[in-house]
């Protein structure tokens, strides 16, 4: 029975060492796969999956979104960080309210998001605080955006941004798209992306909290448009 023991024991180490180092491989490959899509460089990058509907996305950088019970009163081109984004002007049909859309879409196969959101601060120069995760459904999966609070001497704004999917959902972080891509890449696929920045004027300096309400019923409208009318069917 000790030989036995001793035996049982030798071949739960052999596994667990067997185990680690399997762990050990996997932490290695991921190590060298992030910092290579952090630093704008793709291990697939010399033949990448086509992204559907891409002429739709090149398209959004011209046109905007249509919402429904919102009227664009202008929409603009600017560039931020080197990139061409939309900029809408919006007002509601039925009441005295204002919204302001930044958008920016995926306009080829290797374009991936990173820097958006530092462009979007620095274009505005504003100051920023409260900062929290706002969490909406639009069908499913949730989408998970920043919101927080931006102000300058005249006008303060709620503001709440995210990467919308053409898979459905969003996040804030390029992380969650860059996993979601690489296992549609594993299917043939890929999964495209639209940045949006949503901002909607509050009163001076007032609590965000008032307003949540308020912006998540737009961004819902918002990541609503983008599915129908960017993302649905194939080309």
């Amino acid at each position: 029975m000790s030989s036995f023991l001793k035996f049982f024991q030798r071949l739960r180490k052999y596994k667990s060492t067997q185990l680690g180092l399997f762990v050990f491989l996997i932490a290695i490959a991921a190590i060298g796969v992030v910092p290579t899509y952090l630093r704008g460089r793709w291990l697939w990058s010399d033949d990448p999956i086509p992204v559907d509907n891409i002429d739709r996305l090149r398209q959004l950088r011209e046109t905007g979104i249509d919402l429904p019970g919102w009227e664009t009163v202008d929409a603009n081109p600017v560039q931020m960080g080197g990139r061409k984004w939309i900029f809408q002007q919006m007002q509601a049909n039925d009441r005295d309210q204002t919204a302001y859309l930044l958008l920016r879409p995926q306009v080829d196969a290797k374009d991936q998001p990173q820097v958006e959101w530092t462009d979007v601060d620095g274009w505005q120069q504003w100051k920023t605080d409260s900062r929290q995760s706002l969490q909406f459904d639009v069908s499913a999966p949730t989408v998970h955006a920043r919101y927080y609070r931006a102000w300058q001497p005249a006008e303060t704004f709620a503001i709440a941004q995210w990467y919308a999917f053409a898979n459905g959902g969003g996040h804030a972080s390029p992380s969650q798209w860059f996993w979601r891509d690489r296992q549609a890449q594993l299917q043939g696929d890929r999964v495209g992306w639209v940045a949006v920045s949503l901002m909607v004027p509050i009163e001076p300096l007032d609590d965000l909290e008032n307003y949540t309400t308020e912006v998540k019923e737009l961004a819902q409208t918002v990541q609503t448009a983008l599915q129908e009318q960017v993302f649905a069917g194939k080309p």
